[in-house]
């Protein structure tokens, strides 16, 4: 089940855990037998109908899961189960980032004129705020990479220029422009994220 769990993330869902989905189809079973012909449907939220398609995308692309699930099994044997495809799922997930900073680190020594230092795409050393082409990318919109001090300030962990998780970067936006009239405009329209989304 380890193996077949990287097909998960890839197709059948990003973020949902095996267990998620299987406990929505239970809850279906249930609520199948315990409504009669005459009773009304239940309505249904959209979240329960994409955990239950997820389970059905599931059964179709593992088929003995069923089965095992169904089988007279122990506790343990159930969790070993879902353990190894949720195991399996978040691995694909890491095989996917790993290939994608590879090719990101491509695309940019792409670039013309071509970065200095050159990117390595295995190492992260020298990547980051350490590189003036990956800083750039990865700069809060609050603060302006081509001054000086504002790098200087980032590098140092100066306290008016901390990089959290609430700043939104340039890379996000289209050609890397940030309008703070309307920061909406061409955001997750940058020529990197359509390549990745492609």
């Amino acid at each position: 089940y380890l193996s077949a769990g990287h097909a998960i993330r890839q197709i059948v869902t990003l973020n949902n855990c095996v267990e998620d989905l299987v406990s929505e189809a239970d809850c279906r079973s249930c609520m199948e037998q315990a409504n009669s012909d005459d009773d009304p449907q239940t309505d249904l939220s959209e979240e329960e109908d994409c955990l239950y398609h997820g389970y059905q995308e599931l059964l179709q692309w593992i088929l003995s899961l069923k089965s095992d699930l169904t089988a007279d099994l122990e506790d343990y044997e159930v969790w070993l189960i879902m353990k190894n495809l949720n195991k399996g799922a978040d691995s694909a997930h890491g095989d996917d980032a790993a290939r994608l900073k590879v090719a990101i680190v491509g695309w940019l020594m792409s670039n013309q004129p071509t970065p200095e230092p050159a990117l390595e795409p295995w190492h992260k050393l020298g990547h980051g705020f350490y590189h003036d082409t990956t800083a750039w990318l990865i700069c809060p919109v609050d603060y302006d990479w081509s001054k000086p001090q504002h790098r200087v300030n980032i590098c140092n962990y100066h306290p008016d220029y901390l990089v959290t998780a609430d700043c939104w970067p340039f890379f996000l936006y289209k050609d890397e422009h940030y309008d703070p009239e309307t920061p909406v405009k061409g955001l997750f329209k940058n020529m990197l994220l359509m390549k990745i989304g492609n």
